[in-house]
């Protein structure tokens, strides 16, 4: 989304003010254009809800930079941004600061799989290996085929990648993705070279022993990549090309992508916190060779700071937007698959199947149950739910149809003090969505 049809958007908001980072507190006149930076507010004061992530954020210590919306009937309400987005230059985090928003462009990438159902492309009960250049099948359960269901319910049998650093570390890169990207994943997961590759145990590759496909949900990152291969195989087309035109083009969210090149509008720097001399940045492994060497030092003002990196498997994870797109994306699915004008980017039956427990409780913040793509989320077993987390991010998105309400946070550092998810759960209660 270019900063015009961003202002566009908000302004629909009622009676929502916008007010740029440095600008003070002046709103901007309709189709005024932010010369440095994008407005850091949108709407009216909620003091309690202020009051709460000013308690949380503290005095930045902790997290560089935040954003958060609310959004009803598909439209933006409420929005902060704060802290940093890039701390040595002194750029502030605004609404349109772009940044990896993790493991929330998995369902990204079921909306996208969903059109191509709606389109009647694709079965999401048909055997995955029909529409893959590849054959994928379990070597424990060789005669069970893989749906696109249970890969986008997490039930497909695929390991999560570990213990790091492995082959999932070593796709990280400083940098953008290479032209032909994805080929790590179709190298790694055929079935004729799983076992040969990295530290992974020879005799199981990628694949759980005692999971059976359909039957037993265990979060899978390596899931969601040969999707991309499916996208291709059907349309023609790369999931880049296929994602703006499906997705990003009718949300008129231009700021967005997998590749940095796609979302350079502001773009955040990520960190992890140095506490008593040790990176927190909540994974096993260091990633040291992405820290960025500016200055001849990774560490700026009590955090290292991280490149802009991308990898391989960026189907899992490797989105890149800014908060106003997100709580656009968001509120569609609020809204059962629409815009605020009617038009339809998913129909309510893709939207039905999304929002239908596939599996039951299982890890993490999709704790009591799985759709496609979205979970459900004991804290709000009312509403739908995603996380992500990565180098230098963390984000978390609250999709709540019966109210056609959302709540979304996006962050530039890697642990988030109290957890990302139970902010925006507390910001929802406290707005009264």
């Amino acid at each position: 989304m270019n900063r015009r049809s961003a202002l566009q958007f908000i302004a629909g908001a009622g009676s929502a003010s916008v007010v740029a980072a440095g600008t003070g507190s002046r709103p901007l006149s309709q189709g005024h254009q932010v010369r440095r930076d994008g407005p850091t507010s949108v709407g009216p004061d909620l003091p309690e809800v202020e009051r709460l992530v000013a308690a949380r954020l503290g005095n930045f210590a902790k997290v560089p930079g935040c954003a958060l919306a609310i959004t009803k009937q598909g439209r933006i309400v409420w929005a902060r941004a704060y802290g940093q987005r890039d701390l040595r230059a002194g750029r502030p985090f605004t609404l349109q600061t772009t940044h990896n928003i993790a493991s929330i462009t998995k369902t990204y990438m079921a909306t996208l799989v969903l059109t191509l159902v709606d389109k009647q492309l694709i079965d999401l009960d048909a055997d995955v290996n029909d529409y893959l250049p590849y054959k994928l099948r379990s070597p424990f359960f060789s005669a069970v085929p893989i749906t696109l269901r249970m890969m986008l319910s997490h039930t497909s049998g695929l390991a999560e990648v570990g213990p790091e650093p492995g082959p999932y570390a070593d796709s990280y890169r400083a940098g953008d993705l290479p032209a032909r990207d994805g080929e790590w994943a179709r190298r790694c997961l055929a079935q004729r070279n799983h076992a040969r590759h990295y530290v992974y145990p020879p005799e199981t590759g990628f694949w759980l022993r005692d999971a059976r496909p359909g039957q037993v949900r265990s979060y899978s990152n390596l899931a969601w990549q040969p999707m991309t291969d499916v996208i291709k195989h059907v349309t023609g087309r790369d999931v880049h090309d296929k994602m703006r035109a499906a997705l990003l083009k009718p949300l008129a969210i231009g700021d967005s992508g997998f590749r940095l090149a796609d979302a350079d509008t502001e773009p955040a720097l990520g960190y992890a916190a140095v506490v008593d001399g040790k990176v927190h940045n909540g994974l096993d492994f260091d990633y040291e060779y992405l820290y960025s060497r500016l200055e001849g030092s990774p560490e700026v003002k009590g955090f290292v700071e991280y490149a802009r990196y991308t990898y391989d498997v960026f189907a899992d994870g490797g989105m890149r937007t800014s908060l106003l797109s997100l709580a656009k994306y968001s509120a569609m699915w609020a809204n059962g698959g629409a815009l605020p004008g009617g038009r339809r980017v998913l129909s309510p039956s893709a939207v039905t199947a999304a929002f239908t427990l596939q599996a039951g409780e299982g890890q993490g913040t999709a704790d009591h149950g799985q759709g496609l793509g979205w979970g459900v989320s004991s804290r709000r077993p009312d509403g739908w739910v995603h996380g992500g987390g990565d180098l230098g991010t963390n984000t978390f998105a609250l999709v709540l149809p019966k109210t056609q309400a959302t709540v979304v946070a996006i962050s530039n550092v890697s642990r988030f003090p109290g957890g990302i998810d139970d902010l925006v759960f507390d910001v929802a209660e406290r707005a009264g969505v």
